[in-house]
């Protein structure tokens, strides 16, 4: 049906390009006879053809830009497609770790401009019930809950997940991670790992201030039980 509508389209279009062309050549026939054989009737009609073929003209002009372009016809062709992975979220909550660099850049750039804190925590999830939990929704309702509604949470790997944490700084953002393990332990047997890293406390840009945030996480899981550590002060 679509392509039976295009080729009727392009007959349509095709059939307007011919038609008000060729009203103008018969009205000019019809002036230069009438100068010939001196019959004003001719150039009567010459002058109507000539104002036809002047409106058909217009509105076909004006009928071709206000028409939707055929994406088959008119939209360049592309070597690849565009995947929406950036914004893919788990349980509506968790988003893809491909928005992770994007974000942290961001969110740091806005803090540095408005005098603000922003944190980053690292978590790594063990549960003996979850073989991956971060891919688990009850797990993404739990951070959900927890977190406030201008904060991100990231899936970096089954068991890692990132959080930035805006206009926040070390004490907040550890109260945030411990009532998180709070909730994630009480949901099931799971043990949690973080590490937190803020700025501008402990770096002044993103790339170092992810690096102290691994760095504390490494830290935190030389420990056999659940531990929080922060980024050391320079």
């Amino acid at each position: 049906m679509m392509a039976q509508a295009r080729t009727n389209q392009r007959a349509d279009s095709s059939a307007a390009i011919l038609v008000w062309p060729t009203t103008g050549v018969i009205g000019l026939a019809l002036g230069v006879t009438g100068l010939m054989l001196e019959i004003p009737a001719f150039g009567l009609g010459a002058g109507l053809c000539a104002l036809a073929a002047g409106i058909g003209s217009l509105r076909y002009a004006a009928h071709t830009a206000a028409a939707p372009q055929d994406p088959e016809i008119d939209r360049p062709e592309t070597g690849s497609v565009v995947v929406p992975s950036q914004t893919e979220t788990h349980n509506g909550v968790l988003f893809s770790g491909e928005y992770y660099e994007l974000a942290i850049r961001s969110q740091v750039t806005s803090a540095r401009r408005f005098l603000r804190p922003v944190a980053v925590v690292r978590l790594r999830m063990a549960s003996t019930g979850i073989d991956r939990p971060s891919q688990d929704p009850e797990v993404a309702d739990i951070i959900g809950g927890t977190l406030r509604e201008c904060d991100s949470a990231f899936v970096l790997t089954d068991h890692d997940i990132s959080l930035i944490l805006e206009d926040t700084p070390e004490s907040g953002a550890i109260w945030v991670v411990e009532r998180l393990r709070r909730a994630l332990t009480n949901h099931c047997t799971m043990h949690v790992w973080a590490g937190v890293a803020c700025y501008p406390a402990h770096a002044m840009d993103t790339t170092e201030l992810q690096s102290q945030a691994e760095d504390a996480l490494t830290r935190a899981r030389e420990w056999p039980q659940d531990r929080i550590e922060v980024a050391f002060v320079d």
